[in-house]
């Protein structure tokens, strides 16, 4: 989805520190939702409406080096704040080392990007996520449930280069835990609540929740390959094949659910939905500012909705405009 947001960024040589102020929309449609946020049983903080303020905001923190011609480090943290407004507090890039909890305005989790680009045909990375990490030392460590964190590894390469034609080569394969963002608070939550307007049902408002972070959520192996030929000059085609398995936490699953003994481990848990998908898509770039393409896509599932056996072949087909406006 489309967010509103701030950017300013510092550079010096090969050292460059950003910073990104993102709104998302703080809806809470349901009473259970209204509740939970404003519930602050259990957390020590000053005034039982401390936050409850209807504000939902994303800080990002990140420093990168350019090492040498091949490498590019980047670390930073992704902080969401909610329950209150910003202040200048959250302009701190080093909130991912502190225990907030007890004041309960945020979710927060440090993340480590490392990418080699030996020659300009070749390119690999790797994208680390920690949104919790569990201590044996920790009180009460043997009830909790397991660290949340997610990865991400993946390369590019040119297999063929013509006088006319390019063609490359993409391959990566993600995994996110179980429990990686999962909050009893919907304003601390890392998704992005967006509504439309349905007018099939006489206009009646429908709300979609989009998982912010990895865009599939938590609980899941995901591995994506895909062959994208370029040609010298307007044309782009690209074939994409996708295949996930995802498990039955989500977003919005509770995380008062994960300390028995059932919710331990780290592959995707229940009964997992299998997605095998393909797309492709034909791009023609009519100048520096407008693009249009042409897309399809075939998705096959097994397990659907997490009902085992359930079946379903889905398809659909679409056109885009893209112009550049700056």
């Amino acid at each position: 989805p489309y967010w509103d947001y701030f950017q300013f960024y510092y550079q010096a040589g090969d050292f460059r520190l950003e910073h990104y102020i993102i709104r998302l929309n703080p809806f809470l449609v349901s009473v259970e939702e209204r509740e939970a946020q404003d519930d602050m049983t259990g957390y020590h903080v000053w005034d039982p409406l401390a936050y409850s303020e209807r504000a939902k905001n994303i800080v990002v923190h990140q420093f990168t080096w350019f090492i040498g011609d091949s490498f590019i480090l980047a670390v930073g943290e992704f902080l969401l704040v909610g329950g209150r407004s910003l202040q200048i507090s959250d302009l701190n890039p080093m909130l991912v080392f502190h225990n907030f909890y007890g004041e309960d305005w945020g979710n927060v989790y440090g993340f480590l990007n490392l990418e080699y680009q030996p020659r300009p045909a070749f390119r690999s990375y790797i994208d680390i996520v920690i949104d919790d990490v569990v201590s044996p030392v920790e009180s009460g460590v043997e009830n909790a449930y397991p660290a949340a964190f997610g990865v991400m590894i993946g390369f590019q390469t040119e297999l063929f280069k013509g006088s006319k034609v390019n063609l490359l080569w993409v391959a990566e394969g993600s995994y996110v835990s179980p429990t990686f963002g999962i909050r009893s608070q919907p304003l601390q939550t890392f998704y992005s609540r967006m509504f439309y307007i349905d007018n099939t049902v006489g206009g009646k408002r429908l709300y979609v929740d989009y998982p912010v972070g990895y865009y599939l959520g938590n609980d899941l192996i995901d591995f994506r390959t895909a062959l994208i030929a370029k040609t010298m000059e307007k044309y782009e085609l690209s074939v994409d094949y996708h295949l996930l398995f995802k498990g039955e936490e989500s977003l919005h699953s509770d995380p008062a659910d994960e300390g028995s003994a059932i919710h331990v481990g780290y592959l995707p848990r229940g009964i997992v939905e299998i997605m095998n998908e393909i797309r492709m898509e034909c791009k023609l770039k009519m100048n520096r500012r407008y693009s249009v393409a042409l897309n399809g896509r075939l998705t096959f599932l097994h397990n659907k909705d997490h009902i085992e056996g359930a079946k379903a072949i889905d398809f659909g087909v679409g056109a885009t405009l893209t112009s550049i406006i700056f």
